[in-house]
């Protein structure tokens, strides 16, 4: 804003009392000498009367209007880890240890530890994809359902044509997840061979 607005500013402020205007203050005697030294002023060079408006601010206490600003300093910030996700590795030399190791990986992760048990029941994975990215995050999802709606822990997997079955076992008296994993996800997932073995890298969500 240039000095002459800022003087018309000061002499004409807002009268609609129905209107809320901050140069309307400027009427008070408090403010007085801003406007008499404002009007003395417009024929100063641009550096003086960014001078003299500091100075004014600083004796009324009010933010002057085309006063200059003070440039803020640099942010400082750091991204930190994310601690929403946990990524399972899980290598096999066969598509069904594949997806054993992955789902035992995934039991290990929510208890914090494996669970030397027998399998007490054998439970089909309902649906069954047809790719194996598909296969492991089906298999993982309904270990995790077992866990946390009915109880059961997963501590072995066979094949069955078409699909998979899950051993399972009750979890022992007084033992709970450590932690609660909601499911494993497609995102960031991938599947295939590597050095002649296969390998997975599965996102659980927490």
């Amino acid at each position: 804003m240039n000095p002459r607005t800022l003087y018309q500013l000061i002499q004409n402020p807002c009268r609609d009392a129905g209107s809320f205007s901050p140069l309307a203050n400027l009427r008070d005697p408090s403010f007085t000498s801003l406007a008499s030294s404002a009007s003395s002023g417009l024929h100063n060079s641009s550096g003086r009367l960014g001078l003299r408006s500091r100075k004014l601010e600083r004796q009324s206490h009010f933010p002057v209007i085309g006063a200059t600003l003070t440039l803020m300093r640099s942010p400082r910030f750091r991204q930190l880890p994310h601690t929403a996700d946990i990524r399972l590795a899980a290598w096999g030399d066969t598509h069904e240890e594949l997806l054993r190791n992955a789902v035992l990986g995934a039991m290990h992760t929510a208890m914090d530890g494996a669970l030397a048990l027998a399998p007490a029941s054998w439970h089909r994975v309902p649906e069954w994809p047809a790719s194996p990215e598909g296969r492991l995050v089906a298999a993982i999802n309904e270990v995790l359902f077992l866990l946390y709606a009915r109880g059961q822990v997963t501590v072995a997997l066979r094949e069955r044509s078409p699909g998979v079955e899950l051993g399972v076992a009750t979890l022992p008296p007084g033992r709970t997840p450590a932690r609660e994993i909601k499911a494993a996800t497609f995102h960031g997932l991938s599947a295939g061979r590597s050095g002649g073995r296969l390998r997975a890298i599965i996102l659980l969500d927490l």
